[in-house]
């Protein structure tokens, strides 16, 4: 009988310090989470320039948590990325997030990640009058489906799955194979690494008469931010781009390759981008090659946003 109550009395503590443990570790998460947000919009204001804002002084876009909704094992959010079009009209894009509590998830165990974490996250697009469509063409399902592990030090990865999707309007029809991004972070979330892969685009605009057409596109990026500064390198390479208006002969690009270096402290930009087309063509006319570079210095994003605003 003795051993038996010790036994159960382990038992309990343990259960006790677990929960314990979780409950902690559910109030850090969202400690973390929003510190992120919050580091995430300061980051979009020094790249598009404090000077044009959705609301004054919060920059061109914004993230924000508008539900957070906190359990013991548990916690439901929605965030919203707001953005304004070149009629200053509102874009809201939403993602509802169910996220698990650390140290120890059952859904991280059961997709094969058995390291301690602060939350687990699986995050999906919800319907916005601007996402609406994009929604409706999965038929009861999600167009994006984004699952986010949440390290302890402000590490972490996210894949972002991009399901195939067909989308008709009045005047424009849209063909996507579906891709993948994935996200590494580290240093306090200051610091990320990207690759992403989507096989087939094509857009065709019956009114104009206009098409586009992108086969195996890829992209990778590294951002840096040290002390105010921040440093990134992205490359984009596609396999092929067409460019058909109705009439006329259809512009094939082969072999595109984008690369962009930049650094950034505050609101003053420099960097380099660079284009190769490796085969430019006008129907069966093949104008060979061709290689682009743009360098700027010193430049005043802020600005560079007003001018383009007015």
């Amino acid at each position: 009988m003795k051993k038996s109550t010790g036994a159960l009395g382990v038992v309990v503590i343990l259960g006790a310090a677990y929960l314990g443990t979780t409950w902690y570790v559910g109030k850090e998460a969202q400690k973390t989470i929003e510190a992120a947000v919050a580091q995430a919009n300061e980051r979009l204001a020094t790249l598009l320039g404090s000077g044009a804002g959705v609301e004054p002084g919060r920059g061109a876009a914004r993230i924000d948590i508008d539900e957070y909704q906190r359990r013991f094992f548990s916690s439901d959010v929605l965030y919203t990325l707001r953005l304004k079009d070149e009629n200053d009209r509102p874009i809201d894009i939403a993602l509802k997030d169910h996220l698990q509590h650390g140290p120890f998830s059952f859904d991280a165990f059961r997709d094969g990640h058995f390291m301690p974490l602060l939350a687990y996250s699986k995050a999906q697009l919800v319907a916005t009058p601007a996402t609406q469509s994009w929604v409706d063409s999965q038929k009861g399902g999600t167009p994006l489906l984004i699952r986010t592990r949440v390290g302890f030090g402000g590490a972490g990865q996210s894949t972002w799955t991009f399901l195939p999707a067909e989308l008709a309007s009045q005047d424009l029809r849209a063909s996507f194979s579906g891709g993948t991004v994935v996200m590494d972070f580290s240093n306090d979330f200051k610091d990320s690494t990207s690759t992403g892969r989507f096989q087939a685009l094509d857009l065709d605009n019956g009114q104009a008469g206009e098409q586009l057409q992108l086969r195996d596109v890829a992209l990778s990026s590294q951002s840096r931010a040290d002390d105010g500064v921040v440093q990134t390198q992205t490359r984009v390479t596609i396999d092929t781009l067409v460019l058909g208006n109705a009439g006329d002969e259809a512009v094939t690009l082969e072999r595109l390759e984008a690369e962009l270096d930049s650094e950034q402290v505050a609101d003053i930009l420099s960097g380099s981008l660079r284009y190769d087309f490796g085969r430019i063509a006008v129907g069966a006319t093949d104008l060979g090659s061709v290689s682009l570079t743009a360098r700027v210095r010193q430049l005043d994003v802020t600005a560079l946003t007003a001018l383009a605003t007015d």
